[in-house]
C-alpha cells in the first residue's frame, strides 16, 4: 500500500475524524479570548495516548502531496507546539515539520519560545539521518556560493528554473508557497551567472511595482539596477538591468528600441490574463516581446490555478509545475446570529463538519450590514492587532472604519502613528477621515491612495501597530498583507457581482501567512443569508482558478468579427464591446507579422478563417495608420486610429501647428489640450469625458496633475469649487472622488489616448512633410502616468520615490534635466542640509531609496 493510499484508508476512519475534529476545535477555540467557549465543552482536552496517535497519523500524512494530509499533518505538529497540549511531544511535533520542509514553522516556534532551539541534536540518529538528507535535497547553493534551504514546491520550482533548455515555464502553487522569493533569487542567480542581460518583471497593477522593488532591492547585489520606469537611458547605461511594470508599461517599452534586449519575461499573477481588456493588454505584450525576442525565457507564476499550461505557447522545451502545498493552516469560521437566543454564534467548517466554538450577545437593531461586520470584528479580535476587513469599495470602507471608531475607547501612542496622522493631513486633505481613525489603531487601504500613505499603513499594519485595516480588491490583486484574522461579508469582486469561490480563496490567502502566523483565521459574516454569498453559503473547499486567454477561448466568431469591422458605426460597436475591440487589435498585429491566425480560437459559425484573412487584407492596405502605431496603441480599433488620421485633415486656413499637443505650461496649454479630448471624443472613446463639464473638468485635472499640483491642492480646490457652487460638500466623498479620477482619468485613460493622439498626429506630420513639428515625447506616457514635469522628476520616480517626493525634492534640486545618476549624487550630497525641511516619512522614504541604489550609481 503507497502512502496516498494508507492516508486515504486512515482519514475515512470515524475514530481518527473525530480526533482531528477534537483538535481542531480546541486549536482554533484557544485563540478567542472574548468568545463564550461553553459549546467547548464537549470537546474535551486530548489526552497522552489521542496525541499520540494523532502525531503517528500525522507522521505519515506529512509525507503526502494531498493538500488535505498536509493540512491535517501541519495542524497536529503545531498544536503540539502550543502550551495546551499538555503533553512534552514537541520534538516529534518539529520533525513533521521537518519533513513538510516547513522551517519556517520551525523558525517562528523557536522566535516565540515554545520550543527549545537544536531538536536536531536531540533526534534519534535515525530521524537525524532522514533530516539531514532532506536538508541536502533541499538545499541550493547560488553561484556566490550562498546556501539556501527551500520548501518541497520552491525546490521543484528551483530546478525547472535551472534547466537552462527550458525556453518557458508556468508554475502555480498557493498563497504563501513561496513564489515571490524563488523568483527573486533566481533573478539574483541569474544576473550572478551572466556578465550582462535585461529582466522584465510584469505586475497587474501599479500597486504591486512598489512592492516586487522592495523585495527585488532588498536582495539583488549592488551591480543591478531596477528602474520602474521604461526609460532608455538605464538600458543605456548599465549592463545588469531589471524593469519592474505593469502591462501598459511594457508595451511603452516595447516602442522602444531596446526592445530585442530582453532576456527574461517573468509574468507575475499571470492568471489576470483573462481579465477583459487589461488581459488582451497583457496578451498583446507578451506576444510582442517573443516577436522581437525569439530565445526569451519566460516564466508565468499564477495562484492556485486548474490549467497553468494554457498560458505556454505550443512548442518543445516547456515546462509546467502544480503544487498544492500547505504551508500555514487557515481556519474557515462560520459566524451567524440566532434571532431566538440574541446571539452570534461561531462556527468551525472542517473536514466537512461544522462544529461550533462558542459565541457573543448581539447588539439590538443592528441591521446595517457594515455594522454587523464591525460587531463581530470587534468582539471576536478584542481589539488585537491584525485584523483585516475586507470591503467592497472605499466609501464602505470609510464606514466600516468611522463605526469601528465609535466603538474603541483607548487611543494609540505609537510616535509614527502620529507622524503618519500629520502626513495625511498635508498630503490629502485636513478632514480625511483617515486622520481621525488612525489615532485608535484603525485604518483602510484602497487602490487610488497615495503610494507613500498605502506603504506606511503597510509598514504599520505588518508591525502591529494597527488594529484593523478595512481594505477593498486591492487584496485581491497580489498585495501582499499577512493578517492573523480576516473578516468577510457578502464580498464582491467590483460593485454587483458577488466574489466568486476561487477569488475568495485568493482574497482570504492572506490570512495567516507563512513564517508570520502558525494559523490564520477567516470569518465569513452572516453566512447563514444566502443572498450575500456566490452559490448561496460561503465556499467551503478551496478551488483552483481557471485560466482563461480570449485568444484560446473562442468567444467571437469569425462573422461577428467581420460584421463589427464592417459595421456603419463602428466606434459605437467598440463603446459597446470594448473586448472585441481589444480583440481586434491583437489579431491585426499578429496577421500582419504572420499572415495567419493559427495561434488563435474562434466561435464556430458559417464563415471559416480565410474569409477574415481577406478582410484584414483589405483594411491593411487601406489604413494610412502603420501597424507600429496598432501595436503601440493596444486595445484601440485599427479602424478608429485610421479615423483619427483622417480628422487631422486642414484646410489652408487654419494653421496645422495648432494639432500639437505643445508645452502644457504656456498659456495656450488649455484651449489645446480641450481640443484634443473633444477629437479623442469624437474619433476615439468618451472616456476621457462626453460633455462639456466633464471635458473640461478632466481637462483641468489632467494639466494640473503634469504641471505638479499635489494631490492636497487637486482636492482642496475641487472642494472649493463645489462649495462655490452648491454650498456644501461632504469633503471625504470628495476627496474619494479626485482620487478616483486621478487614477483613471490622469494616470491611465489621459496617457493611453492622448498618447495615442500623439503617435496618430506625429505619423500625419511626417506623411505631410512637417518632420519639424513631429513631438516625439519619448517619455511623454510616464510623464503623465507618474504626475511628473521634467526628466529630473522622472528619475526621483526611478530612483523608487513617491510622487511626493519627487516633486518636493526636484524644487530642491533646481535643474529640469538631471538623469538617475545625477540625482543620486545630488542627494548623497546636499540631503543633510535639508534634512529639517522634510516630514519624517517622506525622509524615511528617501533614505530607504538611497540606500537601496547607494552602490549602483
Amino acid at each position: 500500500m503507497n502512502i496516498e493510499k494508507a492516508c486515504d484508508y486512515l482519514i475515512g476512519k470515524n475514530y481518527l475524524r473525530e480526533l482531528i475534529i477534537k483538535l481542531s476545535v480546541n486549536y482554533v477555540g484557544d485563540q478567542f479570548e472574548n468568545i463564550n467557549k461553553n459549546e467547548l465543552a464537549k470537546y474535551k482536552s486530548l489526552d497522552r495516548e489521542e496525541i499520540s496517535y494523532l502525531l503517528t497519523c500525522a507522521s505519515l500524512f506529512c509525507n503526502s502531496d494531498n493538500p488535505q494530509f498536509q493540512d491535517v499533518s501541519l495542524k497536529v505538529a503545531q498544536y503540539c507546539l502550543t502550551p495546551e497540549a499538555q503533553f512534552d511531544n514537541k520534538d516529534s511535533a518539529l520533525l513533521i515539520l521537518d519533513t513538510l520542509t516547513n522551517k519556517n514553522a520551525i523558525k517562528l516556534a523557536e522566535k516565540r519560545q515554545l520550543v527549545e532551539e537544536g531538536f536536531f541534536d536531540r533526534l534519534s540518529i535515525g530521524a537525524k539521518i532522514e533530516s539531514f538528507k532532506r536538508t541536502l535535497e533541499y538545499s541550493i547553493e547560488l553561484s556566490n556560493q550562498e546556501e539556501i534551504y527551500l520548501n518541497k514546491f520552491q525546490k521543484k520550482c528551483w530546478d525547472s528554473l535551472q534547466e537552462m533548455s527550458m525556453s518557458q515555464i508556468s508554475i502555480s502553487a498557493p498563497t504563501s508557497a513561496g513564489k515571490s522569493f524563488i523568483l527573486a533569487t533566481w533573478v539574483k542567480d541569474f544576473f550572478d551567472k551572466n556578465d550582462s542581460g535585461l529582466v522584465i518583471y510584469v505586475v497587474p497593477t501599479r500597486a504591486l511595482i512598489n512592492q516586487v522593488y522592495i523585495d527585488f532591492s532588498s536582495v539583488m547585489s549592488n551591480e543591478i539596477n531596477i528602474n520602474i520606469v521604461p526609460t532608455l537611458e538605464d538600458i543605456q547605461t548599465y549592463k545588469k538591468n531589471i524593469l519592474i511594470f505593469t502591462q501598459e508599461r511594457l508595451n511603452i517599452f516595447l516602442s522602444t528600441y531596446s526592445r530585442d534586449k530582453v532576456s527574461v519575461l517573468i509574468v507575475d499573477e499571470a492568471h489576470k490574463i483573462g481579465d477583459g481588456v487589461r488581459g488582451v493588454f497583457l496578451e498583446q505584450a507578451l506576444m510582442s516581446c517573443k516577436f522581437y525576442n525569439p530565445e526569451l525565457r519566460v516564466v508565468f507564476a499564477s495562484p492556485f490555478t486548474e490549467n497553468p499550461e494554457i498560458l505556454l505557447d505550443k512548442i518543445e522545451n516547456i515546462a509546467v509545475y502544480k503544487s498544492n502545498l500547505i504551508t500555514v493552516n487557515q481556519n474557515l469560521l462560520w459566524v451567524e446570529q440566532d434571532k431566538k437566543k440574541k446571539n452570534w454564534d461561531i462556527y468551525l467548517n472542517y473536514l466537512e463538519e461544522k462544529s461550533k466554538l462558542g459565541g457573543f450577545p448581539y447588539r439590538k437593531n443592528n441591521s446595517s450590514g457594515y455594522k454587523r461586520l464591525v460587531e463581530v470584528a470587534l468582539n471576536i479580535s478584542g481589539e488585537n492587532s491584525g485584523n483585516i476587513i475586507y470591503v467592497n469599495g472605499a466609501a464602505e470602507a470609510e464606514y466600516v472604519a468611522q463605526e469601528l471608531y465609535r466603538y474603541i475607547n483607548n487611543s494609540l501612542l505609537y510616535e509614527d502613528i502620529n507622524e503618519l496622522i500629520e502626513f495625511s493631513r498635508a498630503e490629502v486633505h485636513k478632514d480625511f477621515l483617515l486622520a481621525k481613525v488612525l489615532s485608535k489603531g484603525i485604518a483602510y487601504h484602497y487602490g487610488n491612495m497615495p503610494l507613500t500613505l498605502k506603504s506606511e499603513i503597510e509598514r504599520l499594519f505588518s508591525e502591529n501597530k494597527i488594529r484593523f485595516l478595512i481594505c477593498t480588491s486591492t487584496l485581491i490583486e497580489g498585495v501582499n498583507l499577512a493578517c492573523k484574522n480576516i473578516f468577510v461579508r457578502g464580498p464582491k469582486k467590483g460593485t454587483r457581482k458577488l466574489m466568486e469561490p476561487t477569488d475568495f480563496w485568493n482574497l482570504v490567502g492572506r490570512a495567516g501567512r507563512w513564517g508570520k502566523e502558525f494559523q490564520g483565521n477567516i470569518f465569513c459574516v452572516d453566512s447563514n443569508i444566502n443572498d450575500l454569498w456566490k452559490d448561496g453559503e460561503p465556499p467551503t473547499k478551496k478551488q483552483k482558478i481557471t485560466i482563461d486567454r480570449l485568444s484560446q477561448k473562442s468567444v467571437f466568431s469569425v462573422i461577428e468579427i467581420i460584421n463589427f469591422i464592417n459595421s456603419s458605426d463602428h466606434y459605437a460597436e467598440c463603446r459597446d464591446n470594448p473586448s472585441l475591440e481589444a480583440f481586434l487589435n491583437l489579431l491585426v498585429v499578429y496577421y500582419s507579422r504572420n499572415r495567419n491566425l493559427n495561434d488563435f480560437k474562434f466561435k464556430k459559425c458559417l464563415s471559416d478563417v480565410g474569409s477574415l484573412y481577406l478582410v484584414f487584407d483589405e483594411l491593411i492596405s487601406n489604413i494610412k495608420i502603420t501597424i507600429d502605431i496598432v501595436e503601440k496603441n493596444p486595445g484601440i480599433s485599427p479602424l478608429l486610429l485610421n479615423d483619427l488620421y483622417r480628422s487631422f485633415y486642414f484646410n489652408d486656413e487654419k494653421p496645422i501647428e495648432r494639432l500639437c499637443l505643445g508645452d502644457f505650461f504656456d498659456s495656450s496649454a488649455y484651449g489645446r489640450y480641450r481640443s484634443v479630448l473633444e477629437r479623442i471624443k469624437n474619433n476615439l472613446t468618451h472616456n476621457l469625458g462626453f460633455s462639456n463639464t466633464q471635458q473640461n473638468f478632466y481637462n483641468n485635472l489632467i494639466l494640473h496633475w503634469m504641471r505638479g499640483y499635489s494631490v492636497s491642492r487637486l482636492i482642496s480646490e475641487r472642494i472649493s469649487y463645489l462649495q462655490d457652487k452648491n454650498g456644501t460638500v461632504k469633503p471625504n466623498t470628495v476627496i474619494r472622488e479626485v482620487l478616483d479620477s486621478i487614477e483613471r482619468i490622469a494616470r491611465f485613460n489621459a496617457p493611453k489616448y492622448i498618447g495615442c493622439y500623439n503617435d496618430v498626429l506625429n505619423l500625419y506630420l511626417k506623411d505631410h512633410g512637417r518632420v519639424d513639428l513631429v513631438e516625439e515625447h519619448r517619455d511623454f506616457h510616464s510623464f503623465l502616468e507618474m504626475g511628473v514635469s521634467n526628466q529630473t522628476q522622472l528619475s526621483l520616480v526611478s530612483l523608487g520615490l513617491s510622487r511626493s517626493s519627487a516633486l518636493n525634492l526636484s524644487k530642491l534640486i533646481g535643474k529640469t534635466d538631471c538623469n538617475k545618476r545625477e540625482v543620486f549624487s545630488w542627494l548623497h550630497a546636499n540631503l543633510s542640509g535639508f534634512r529639517d525641511d522634510i516630514n519624517k516619512i517622506s525622509l524615511n522614504e528617501i533614505e530607504n531609496a538611497l540606500s537601496r541604489n547607494q552602490l549602483k550609481n
